[in-house]
């Protein structure tokens, strides 16, 4: 636990960015924010609280906006830093600290995986069931994501995001192979 909050200390730009994410499309589709605390100085991070969306589609958005959104600023704050000339020295690795920091902690944690997990099980009836039916290999996914933490693959991540912002042809043939 100590060395997850150093962590949290040094990387907290990525965490608030996570958070941040959550509240943007909170606020983006009229969800009711109760509780905001974008970092916690116990190390555990930080949290936005909700009242329960209407719809399976905003919470679906809601949790997995942290990845795209801290994944596309880390990308574009790291590519544009890697591409402009004459940067001051100082200025270059703090954007790289920060771009690594948002990429980081980009992925969705194991409550944004129970949130689209509860919402399923709540509806109930046919809709419940095929929500829960989708939900279900969306849940395992950050469920195995949560469980490589531990071996760093948070790490992997932000180092990709670092790599393919620094190198253009990376980028590419990732777009291409997934587009």
């Amino acid at each position: 636990m100590q060395f997850y909050k150093i962590t949290s200390y040094l990387t907290f730009p990525g965490i608030v960015l996570h958070e941040t994410a959550h509240l943007v499309m909170c606020l983006l589709f009229g969800v009711k924010v109760t509780r905001v605390r974008f970092f916690r100085f116990d190390g555990s991070g930080g949290d936005v609280t909700y009242q329960s969306p209407n719809s399976y589609i905003k919470i679906f958005f809601i949790a997995l906006s942290p990845m795209v959104i801290g994944s596309v600023v880390s990308y574009v704050l790291l590519h544009n830093t890697f591409i402009t000339p004459n940067i001051d020295i100082y200025l270059y690795y703090i954007y790289i600290w920060a771009g690594f920091c948002f990429a980081l902690h980009s992925l969705p944690s194991i409550q944004d995986a129970n949130s689209l997990l509860q919402y399923s099980k709540n509806l109930g009836g046919l809709f419940g069931v095929i929500f829960f039916i989708i939900s279900l290999p969306v849940f395992v996914i950050f469920w195995i994501l949560n469980n490589l933490r531990g071996i760093g693959l948070e790490v992997f991540w932000a180092l990709f995001i670092l790599y393919i912002s620094y190198n253009d042809d990376i980028f590419d043939f990732v777009l291409s192979n997934i587009f």
